[in-house]
């Protein structure tokens, strides 16, 4: 467009005071945050603003650095006494600036900041520095006196002011700077050179310059509004906002991603343009600010606005798609939005509220823009629009309202009015839900007015629709589904279809169920996904099961003209975006600070357009405008704010942490008797929504912790060993963070340490030696006194032994004496036998001598043969003598005694002449032998020894002698 064109277009602006607004302009107030200086714990006036490049927010505050890690505050007080009136985040380092002191802050080994001044003789006498800058490899401190420039933190150069620099910036590269005297000045090597046109601006305090392209730069100043810089000269840029800035005094500027110009002011806040000008946001107080004074403005990372205020710290969400009409309008909770001959109609617990489109769209509107219809106060649920004028449907019933006039149309008995449907090839009917049933209203040459009331159904009926065949449907929370058949002329119902909750399937518990309608087909949204009703049973309908969990399915479904289906559920909404090719996609982030503020069960939407949607919530409306949004899956940091064993004051930190670290890189220790330890952590995330975090402690979790808001937790009576301590974080758009890790070691206790168990080891060493030596000598002790022990024993039992030889002796001699006396008896009675039987032989002898004389004298043959046998009688009867046998006996007995008593014990029943059998085998005798020891044949000897075997019960095949000998 040429810039004459521009000019014309900005020149009818003004002379109609009507705004021009961007496409994507917001009609409400951003989600805002104030920060009070009980909650930051520092002076009221925040100066500067920056942003490290560890993300953590710094504010040049009254007190000293404030610090902002999304969840705790510090303060380091290192200037005393001085205010800090400016800070600068370069690198790795924070800069700041106070009275004749400036430095930086860096991080030591245990990632803490600390601060090393640039504090020199040539620097103190140049006063307050008031600005810090990054500039061509420089790092430029602004005092009044002059510019003090640094590399490598060595002061290079000073650019000394023969008056006073007022302000300094950079700008497109270019350092510039306001002396009092000179004007405009552009810094170039060591030398200030005066800017084309600059004289413009001498008597005026330059509070901003920002550019809006190559080579134009706005100029701000303090109370006389905006100027711009072409290159060539500097002329008064008159646009919409010139005005209304000189009246607020600018105060500081900045450019917002490269759209928009900020200016804070000092009367009216914070104040938002477009590039040509044209006002689209101001803050204030009225509308959430808790100062009008603003010091200091910044852009972080995730593009919200930072204010900082003379009393207080502001962020402001500028970067949200969503802005509010909420407090500061005093709307009421908002319900339905409709559009009626350049108005918008706003319905809410309240009431109705009006106010016309150029008014809705002016960033400058004021509650007082919105004017309340007194006769339609009370309840609005919803709004029906045509060209006679609005239909409200009421707490009251039905208010029609043309203008800023309202009436009702509803006789008494009909209480309440929920929603209104037309009636397909009826222009001048609708049909009309109720609290009590169903009514129809008619538009006549008057308008609308009340027709009928439907008989026959007497039900709530807040959710409608007609379904292709020409059925009415309607859902009821407790009773379930009706398909309903109405005459044709409306008058009453002509058949009723109920479908309780329970006919549903899957619907435990009866859950309630709303009707919706999608593509022209009625459905219905129950707990556990859609439902349809095709003929006399309702089924499920999966065509949207892949975007909802059966078990988290929303609770309404709305489609709106243009094919997108936005669903709401408990503390979420969100749409199905339609697309060119008939599928849908899925768009949840950007409504994350409008989910837990709808009013439940009254979720409403209302299209203005395809690109800005209206939504009623608790305290007001939102405004949702699509476009350009925010990056919602962008990382963000987490930070170990401290960790240190409770019963120590060592604090350690990962405050900072660049890429390509992620863990520390320093080996603490503890002893065991300080195994407590509290951990505190927090997310650099300064955008919409929730913050969670889960925390992982290696060799003592099994598994990580849940996800809890949490910033801190205590680790307790930790076991001696080493750990890691992974933490993370999550927003409320579902993304974490990169890990943060630390680690740590716990030591055994006193008596399980290294030292202890070398101790242990010499301690057991020297035990066991002590055990060995005193062992040893018990030994030797037990030794010498078991020898002699072994000694008196062996004296004893030698003197034991001498008396028992003595007595064995005498035993030895008194046995000796009894055999002999025994032999003597045993010899006298042997020859006592010996003599006896000599004396019986002998007489045997005499008198066979005397018979064998008389056999001589004999002559009788007879006789002789008589005497012969009488002879031999007797000769055998002297051979079977029994004297023999015990005189025998006598000897056996003395050899073989053991053996005859055994033999009569064993065998009783054995005779005497068995026993002397046994006795001669025993003595080894023949059976010749014994035949002739005993006066009998061979043959007689070996029966006998048949009929001995008998006696002894030996079987066939077991030896006799054997037997006997054996026994």
């Amino acid at each position: 467009m040429k810039r004459s064109h521009l000019l014309f277009i900005l020149l009818l602006v003004l002379l109609l005071d009507v705004p021009v607004h961007s496409q994507n302009q917001k009609f409400g107030i951003p989600e805002i945050k104030n920060f009070n200086r009980q909650e930051y714990g520092g002076a009221t006036q925040n100066w500067k603003i920056t942003q490290g490049e560890n993300d953590l927010m710094y504010f040049a505050n009254n007190q000293g650095l404030l610090e902002y890690d999304g969840a705790h505050w510090l303060r380091y007080n290192d200037f005393g006494q001085n205010p800090i009136r400016c800070v600068k985040s370069i690198g790795d380092k924070v800069y700041c600036g106070a009275n004749k002191e400036h430095g930086f802050y860096s991080y030591n080994k245990t990632n803490q900041l600390f601060y090393s001044s640039l504090r020199s003789s040539e620097t103190d006498r140049f006063g307050e520095f008031w600005e810090i800058l990054d500039w061509n490899n420089y790092i430029v401190f602004h005092a009044e006196k002059a510019l003090c420039m640094y590399k490598d933190d060595k002061l290079e150069r000073i650019i000394a002011s023969d008056s006073r620099f007022i302000s300094v910036f950079t700008v497109n590269g270019l350092l510039l700077v306001q002396d009092e005297k000179a004007g405009l000045l552009e810094i170039r090597g060591e030398q200030a050179f005066p800017v084309p046109g600059g004289d413009i601006i001498k008597g005026k305090i330059v509070s901003s310059m920002l550019g809006i392209s190559e080579n134009e730069i706005v100029i701000g100043t303090k109370t006389h509004g905006l100027f711009i810089w072409n290159m060539q000269d500097i002329q008064k840029w008159k646009t919409p906002v010139d005005a209304l800035l000189m009246k607020l005094n600018v105060f500081c500027g900045m450019t917002y991603d490269n759209d928009f110009l900020a200016f804070g002011t000092i009367l009216g806040g914070i104040v938002v343009t477009d590039k040509q000008g044209h006002i689209v946001m101001a803050l204030n107080k009225d509308k959430g600010l808790k100062n009008n004074t603003i010091l200091s403005l910044f852009t972080d990372r995730e593009g919200n606005v930072w204010g900082g205020m003379d009393n207080g710290i502001v962020k402001v969400a500028f970067n949200s798609n969503v802005s509010f009409l909420q407090s500061y309008f005093n709307l009421g909770t908002g319900y339905v939005v409709s559009e009626f001959k350049n108005n918008f109609y706003f319905g809410t617990n309240q009431g109705l509220y009006k106010i016309s489109k150029p008014a809705f769209s002016d960033p400058l509107k004021t509650p007082d823009d919105f004017y309340f219809i007194p006769e339609a106060s009370g309840q609005v649920w919803s709004l029906f629009a045509d060209d006679d004028g609005i239909l409200c449907g009421h707490d009251k019933g039905i208010i029609h309202v043309n203008g800023s006039n309202a009436k009702l149309i509803t006789p008494i008995g009909v209480n309440g009015a929920w929603v209104f449907k037309k009636i397909e090839g009826r222009k001048d009917l609708l049909l009309v839900g109720t609290y009590n049933g169903l009514v129809v209203i008619e538009k006549k040459s008057g308008g609308w007015g009340f027709r009928n009331k439907v008989k026959g159904f007497t039900e709530s009926s807040r959710f409608l629709e007609w379904d292709q065949q020409g059925n009415l449907w309607m859902s009821h929370g407790d009773l379930g589904a009706f398909r309903i058949k109405l005459k044709d002329d409306f008058s009453q119902i002509e058949h009723v279809d109920t479908f309780s909750l329970s006919d549903f399937p899957q619907n435990e518990g009866g859950s309630p169920l709303i009707l919706t309608k999608l593509g022209g087909e009625c459905f219905f949204c129950g707990a556990k996904g859609l439902y349809k009703i095709e003929g006399a049973h309702p089924g499920k309908d999966n065509r949207f099961s892949a975007f909802f969990e059966e078990d988290n399915f929303p609770n309404r479904l709305l489609e709106d003209r243009f094919k997108n289906i936005w669903y709401f559920y408990l503390n979420t909404m969100g749409v199905l975006r339609f697309q060119e090719d008939g599928t849908f996609k899925k768009v949840e982030s950007p409504f994350i600070t409008i989910g837990d503020k709808q009013p439940g069960s009254f979720e409403n939407i209302y299209q203005m357009n395809e690109g800005n949607t209206i939504f009623g919530i608790e305290d007001g409306f939102a405004h949702y405008v699509a476009g350009k949004t925010s990056n919602f899956s962008k990382t963000f940091k987490v930070h170990l704010r401290s960790f240190k064993s409770i019963n120590d004051s060592v604090v350690y930190a990962l405050s900072y942490l660049p890429e390509t670290k992620q863990s520390n890189d320093v080996s603490l220790e503890y002893a065991f008797a300080d195994n407590s330890f509290e951990v505190v952590y927090s997310a650099s995330y300064f955008g919409e929504g929730s913050i969670q975090y889960s925390t992982f402690l290696s060799g003592y979790d099994d598994v990580p912790g849940a996800w809890t808001s949490s910033t801190s937790r205590q680790l307790l009576k930790i076991p001696e060993g080493e750990y890691e301590l992974i933490v993370k974080a999550r927003n409320s758009y579902g993304v974490v963070s990169k890990p943060i890790s630390f680690s740590f070691k716990v030591h055994p206790p006193i008596h399980r340490s290294t030292l202890a168990k070398g101790l242990y080891i010499l301690l057991l060493f020297l035990i066991i030696s002590l055990l060995y030596r005193i062992i040893n000598k018990r030994i030797d002790m037990n030794r010498l006194r078991e020898r002699e022990k072994q000694q008196e024993r062996y004296r004893k039992q030698e003197e034991q032994l001498k008396r028992e030889a003595l007595a064995a002796e005498k035993e030895m001699i008194r046995l000796r004496n009894d055999k002999l006396r025994s032999d003597i008896a045993y010899k006298e009675k042997e020859l006592a036998n010996s003599t006896m039987n000599i004396i019986q032989k002998n007489e045997f002898l005499v008198r066979l001598k005397n018979v064998l004389k008389g056999f001589l004298e004999s002559r009788d043959r007879e006789e002789l043969k008589r005497k012969v046998k009488q002879l031999l009688k007797e000769i055998d009867k002297d051979i079977d003598s029994k004297s023999y046998w015990e005189v025998f006996e006598v000897h056996l007995e003395q050899v073989h005694s053991e053996f005859l008593k055994r033999l009569r014990d064993v065998h009783p029943e054995l005779s005497s002449k068995d026993q002397k059998l046994c006795a001669y085998i025993k003595m080894g005798m023949s059976s010749k032998e014994i035949a002739t020891l005993m006066n009998i044949s061979t043959r007689a000897v070996e029966n006998t020894r048949y009929f001995l075997r008998q006696k002894l019960s030996l079987e066939k095949g077991q030896n006799l002698v054997a037997y006997i000998e054996g026994l």
